[in-house]
């Protein structure tokens, strides 16, 4: 049943008064609005037990002498409602959240105590939807929802379009794709659309998928990298300039770097291989000029072999044999990022040092080569799992933020311009979030980097 409880004076209440929503109908959420447009509050409860909704309407008094059902689906167990107008209608609309078939149901009302048949939403397979909410996520003025999926531990957001319907999920996947790794962006097949480019670490490949430029999607190409190649990070430049778009693979299970060159229609059926030391287990990949030739050069960061490794680029699909630096004993260098940081016109280099919990910083020269690194800590076992640069307090000077994956936060070195910087300071990612990735962009156009 559900029960309603009078205030009679501030924070008192009078006794309950029971109203029965059937047998064994298990009632689960409860939400209440204006749902025949009386002026008076109604009451809606959605019914776990009997796969139903019951609208119980006020008569003013306190008093609910009417009562409605509706079905919401067989199977669909509803353990969620909330009511909003969905569509701008000036009328209360109903979305309720189906665990067991994984999906909301969006049941548009007619403020006469109507309502339409159910339109219903996946959620995704097994994804077993708990909770809802409603908010315009893209400023276009409709109502989108945002889900809270506790069987995928994930939330799913479902942008509403024309007002009265909703983008469903959209997921691409391939038999043979396993452990999603790193993911890039870029118009491989020269369409002027956005294509994404994906390696898969447990199933040896990468994956192309061409954009239609309306959101959606060709199937996915897989092209291998090798056995038991294992690829960890991926970018692209066209390294035999043929003015087409080559990608860049680390394989850190066969210690070497593959260039899978593009032809400029979405394929790469011809690659080329470079090895990166043995046991050397490289991680993370940046493409700059480090020497000043004007050819493109590989900087990559080798966990297991606690370095970073350097490949001087001709320009012709021929690079140097690798040059490393130390990063420091059992330091496991997890990611870097490279910028000017003394201001001399030369690359330098930063890295972040996973398990000695520290930043490098390798100040370059202008022949290619680098000092020995100076470090500094980012906190007691913090774990600094990736790293990013950018001019964070506006004084012209490159700054450094990591992501601490042990102690959930962010740490942001000050640099001064002479290649040194200040003690960091840090910003919590909350409890439990164990940060994986940072980067920072203006993502609100006032010309202030923000971090993501």
């Amino acid at each position: 049943n559900v029960s309603i409880l009078t205030e009679s004076i501030a924070a008192e209440f009078a006794n309950q008064k029971t109203y029965s929503t059937g047998s064994a109908p298990q009632p689960y959420s409860v939400t209440v609005g204006n749902f025949n447009d009386d002026n008076y509050i109604d009451i809606v409860i959605v019914n776990s037990g009997n796969d139903n909704l019951d609208i119980l309407f006020n008569t003013g008094n306190g008093i609910f002498e009417r009562q409605i059902t509706y079905p919401i689906g067989a199977d669909s167990y509803p353990q969620y409602i909330i009511a909003d107008d969905i569509n701008k209608d000036n009328h209360l609309d109903i979305v309720t959240v189906n665990s067991k078939n994984n999906s909301i149901s969006l049941i548009m009302g007619h403020g006469n105590g109507t309502f339409d048949l159910p339109r219903v939403y996946s959620t995704g397979k097994d994804s077993h939807p708990l909770a809802v909410a409603i908010g315009d996520f893209n400023n276009d003025n409709r109502s989108d929802l945002i889900i809270a999926n506790t069987g995928t531990d994930s939330i799913g957001i479902l942008i509403g379009f024309h007002y009265t319907t909703f983008q469903s999920y959209k997921t691409y996947f391939s038999d043979n794709t396993r452990k999603p790794q790193g993911i890039i962006t870029c118009d491989f097949n020269n369409d002027k659309y956005l294509d994404i480019a994906v390696t898969f670490y447990s199933s040896n490949n990468i994956g192309i998928l061409l954009g239609y430029g309306n959101g959606s999607f060709g199937t996915m190409m897989t092209y291998s990298t090798g056995n038991d190649s294992l690829p960890q990070s991926l970018t692209v430049h066209d390294f035999n300039n043929d003015g087409q778009l080559d990608i860049v693979v680390i394989s850190s299970g066969t210690n070497d770097i593959g260039i899978l060159l593009g032809y400029g229609n979405g394929s790469f059926p011809t690659s080329r291989r470079y090895s990166t030391g043995n046991d050397y287990g490289a991680f993370a990949i940046v493409l700059t000029d480090i020497n000043n030739d004007g050819e493109i050069d590989i900087v990559l960061a080798n966990a297991a072999a606690s370095n970073i490794g350097i490949l001087l680029g001709h320009g012709n699909l021929t690079f140097d044999t690798i040059i490393t630096y130390s990063t420091g004993y059992n330091s496991w260098p997890e990611s870097l990022a490279v910028g000017d940081f003394d201001n001399d016109n030369q690359i330098d280099i930063a890295v972040a040092n996973y398990l000695t919990s520290s930043i490098s910083i390798f100040l370059g020269y202008q022949n290619g080569n680098f000092t020995t690194q100076v470090t500094y800590s980012t906190g007691y076992q913090s774990w600094p799992y990736s790293i990013t640069v950018g001019d964070f307090n506006r004084d012209n000077q490159l700054d450094i933020a990591t992501c601490n994956f042990n102690m959930n936060d962010v740490s942001i070195f000050l640099g001064y311009g002479n290649g040194s910087f200040a003690p960091f300071r840090t910003f919590s990612t909350g409890d439990g979030s164990a940060p994986l990735f940072i980067e920072a962009r203006d993502f609100n156009n006032d010309d202030i980097l923000d971090i993501v």
